[in-house]
């Protein structure tokens, strides 16, 4: 039992140095929290030196919190420290009544939730890839920690007044505890189904949300024109190498939509130096860039909510003549607030309208039957004189407003596993340039697109979907007649399965990268008429 966490923490000031070192001791690293707050103080924590991270916050900051990262130890290369973070009571009991059958007394830490628990582990056998795994949902609600990619709130941290601390062992004890097998911990996790595939090695991880694809921002440009004459040891603003650097142009182009071998096609277009200095073995480097890049963003606490919710929201069966806009608006909406990892954010309706594929008129009725639902909030309104959008916040699934009904979960991406659900796989490739494909006029249409998505390896009848996506039998048969017919779904004996034809490969032979280009290319238009009428009624003295 640790001594320091039954003192009296009303008396006794933030013990973080002392913390700090002893978890140094022990090789475990720990990264600076911003205050009364789980957020990294740097926002590329897993790519910094621990000690950096705290020189550049003791500078900066009075007062912070402390993480403990999981993954290797600096003492044993071979052994890891996995967490296992436990939510609610209920999972607390079935966890611990899985680890007390494999004999094993973890190391706990009492969460600033009260009713939360964090279980430490020493582990052998975790893959380099390891990150955060969610709990399966028979256990509860909660997540295994594992990886440099992955980190938990430490003891002595302080949010809303209340304090993270052991339970049970502490720093020390937690080396001295019997090793577990990485296999022993993966009985936690939801099994393997018919609707999960293996990637292959080498291929590229994938975002769990569909964002709208953009193009190259300038000051991105500039950092790779910057580096292609930039030598070895030179920095570039606060990033103190070419690989940070580097590494920061593929975050923002990938939060821009952009797949991994368009980010190449760049590199090599701009020559980037350091990642022309790798040679012949430029292409692993920046497919492994790219992975670290996608481990890196999808790991934050927001986009993990984030991602979860616009799992429920995919695969929820909407009900009503506008269900599939209100889904469609709120899917947009969340990527949105995924790229700028904000549950709340600025959302034009032409912007939402060019992610979900819609008429912005269409968009913005959807938007106000949602804000009746109650699944979104709008914080501002829009503020014509600085053109400036409508700001909204997200609530969650209106299911409690018998406007819609769950009718399953599908496991959320873990973008750093080798396991990715195969629907999941057809919606990464449904990149936001491709999002025409789904428009009413000219594509494929709304339906096609919710019976798309709840398609697998395992046989389906007409009826059977129909009660998955809550459309009536004949919409799901016309909607399965068009994807068959452009092998997006296969027939069988017992029912219908996903196609052999990717959708991307459809995608590439039938426009649909034209079908949105002319629908952003009208936006544009219409935002540089309504700027001119502005402009007009300005100079009239017209109030607007």
């Amino acid at each position: 039992m640790d001594t320091t966490s039954n003192t009296n923490w009303d008396t006794q000031p933030h013990r973080l140095d002392h913390y700090r070192h002893r978890w140094s001791e022990v090789g475990i690293s720990t990264i600076p929290l911003q205050r009364n707050s789980k957020r990294p103080r740097c926002n590329d924590w897993q790519f910094r030196d621990s000690s950096e991270q705290w020189d550049e916050a003791v500078s900066q900051y009075d007062r912070n919190n402390i993480g403990v990262r999981a993954g290797r130890l600096t003492t044993e290369q071979d052994i890891s420290v996995v967490i296992v973070d436990q939510d609610d009571p209920k999972t607390v009991r079935n966890t611990s009544a899985h680890f007390e059958g494999l004999g094993l007394q973890p190391t706990i830490v009492k969460t600033a939730s009260g009713a939360g628990r964090h279980a430490y582990f020493i582990v052998s056998g975790v893959p380099e890839d390891a990150t955060y795994k969610r709990l399966d949902s028979k256990i509860g609600a909660g997540e295994v920690r594992a990886g440099r990619g992955a980190y938990v709130v430490a003891p002595c941290s302080e949010i809303e007044d209340s304090t993270y601390h052991f339970l049970k062992g502490n720093c020390e004890t937690l080396l001295v505890q019997p090793r577990v097998q990485w296999q022993d911990l993966l009985q936690l996790l939801p099994q393997e189904t018919t609707r999960t595939r293996t990637l292959s090695a080498g291929q590229a991880y994938t975002l769990p949300v569909t964002l709208q694809f953009g193009d190259m921002p300038d000051y991105t440009q500039n950092i790779l024109q910057w580096l292609s004459i930039a030598d070895k040891g030179d920095s570039y603003s606060n990033y103190h190498s070419r690989s940070e650097i580097e590494m920061s142009v593929i975050c923002t182009l990938i939060l821009r939509g952009w797949d991994v071998s368009k980010v190449r096609q760049s590199f090599e277009l701009f020559k980037s130096g350091h990642y022309m200095d790798q040679g012949t073995h430029r292409g692993v480097y920046l497919a492994n860039s790219y992975n670290k890049a996608v481990m890196f963003l999808a790991s934050t606490p927001i986009r993990q909510q984030l991602a979860q919710l616009y799992q429920e929201v995919l695969y929820t069966t909407w009900e009503g003549a506008g269900g599939n806009s209100e889904r469609d608006t709120l899917l947009a909406l969340i990527a949105h607030c995924y790229r700028h990892d904000s549950l709340s954010v600025f959302a034009s309706q032409r912007d939402l309208a060019e992610i979900a594929a819609k008429n912005h008129r269409t968009i913005g009725r959807a938007l106000k039957r949602l804000q009746e639902q109650e699944a979104i909030v709008q914080l501002k309104q829009p503020d014509t004189d600085n053109r400036k959008a409508a700001s909204y916040g997200l609530i969650g699934l209106p299911i409690t407003k018998g406007v819609c009904k769950v009718t399953h979960m599908s496991q959320v991406v873990v973008v750093s596993s080798k396991q990715v659900n195969s629907s999941q796989v057809a919606n990464n490739n449904l990149v936001s340039k491709f999002s025409g494909i789904w428009g009413m006029t000219e594509g494929l249409g709304p339906s096609a697109k919710v019976v798309y998505h709840h398609l697998t390896d395992q046989p389906q009848s007409a009826s059977q979907l129909a009660g998955l996506t809550g459309k009536h039998r004949s919409t799901v048969t016309r909607a399965l007649s068009k994807l068959q017919h452009y092998g997006l779904a296969t027939p069988t004996d017992k029912g219908v399965i996903l196609g052999e034809t990717s959708l991307t490969e459809h995608c590439n032979v039938h426009g649909a990268e034209g079908l949105t280009n002319r629908r952003k290319a009208w936006h544009k238009r219409e935002r540089q008429l309504y700027k001119a009428y502005l402009k007009r009624t300005e100079k009239s003295g017209v109030k607007v």
